[in-house]
């Protein structure tokens, strides 16, 4: 178990030099993610990463992650390495939809910059995440200073992965129930 604190901003149009989130071509760091929720509160998900460095795939990652479902500052988070073989089978049971992404690790260890891909890429809102060691340093820091950063989205949950796929998955049981 550990605790998350974190902000997230939304980004503004001005993207890191050498990246391009939808080329494959990456020059940075980074990380495709694919991720999809098996329950909404708490927050139940799994995530397959495929870590690139400098244009090429170094690491694969699956994982399970438990956290609180409430949007605040920090939060308790328990993270389960799986196998490709887990993650293929927890898979079948994501309520929603999948959501993938290219998540670069820029500057300091500790902020990323996620980019949404694939055919569901409109629903959601591209954005940054930094976190930090400690709910004082989260509050001292100044998104102004960095031109990446726009509006602090932290604690909303309208546009969250969360909100989207539940709502989702909402309307897909409902059809299959013929209560659209």
């Amino acid at each position: 178990m550990s605790t998350e604190i974190e902000r997230r901003f939304l980004l503004t149009d001005k993207k890191p030099v050498g990246f391009d989130p939808n080329s494959g071509a990456y020059l940075l760091p980074v990380e495709e993610i694919e991720q999809g929720f098996l329950e909404f509160d708490p927050t139940i998900r799994i995530r397959h990463s495929k870590f690139h460095m400098s244009k090429v795939r170094v690491e694969d990652t699956y994982e399970l992650t438990v956290k609180e479902a409430v949007y605040k500052l920090s939060r308790e988070e328990y993270n389960i390495k799986l196998t490709k073989s887990q993650y293929e089978s927890l898979k079948k049971d994501v309520k929603g939809i999948m959501v993938e992404k290219v998540r670069v690790h820029f500057g300091k260890a500790n902020l990323t910059l996620d980019y949404h891909i694939g055919p569901m890429k409109d629903l959601f809102d591209d954005y940054a995440e930094i976190e930090f060691k400690t709910e004082e340093e989260a509050k001292a820091f100044n998104a102004s200073e960095n031109d990446i950063l726009g509006e602090e989205i932290t604690g909303r949950q309208n546009k969250s992965y969360r909100s989207i796929c539940e709502t989702l998955w909402k309307y897909e049981q409902a059809k299959k129930e013929g209560k659209e």
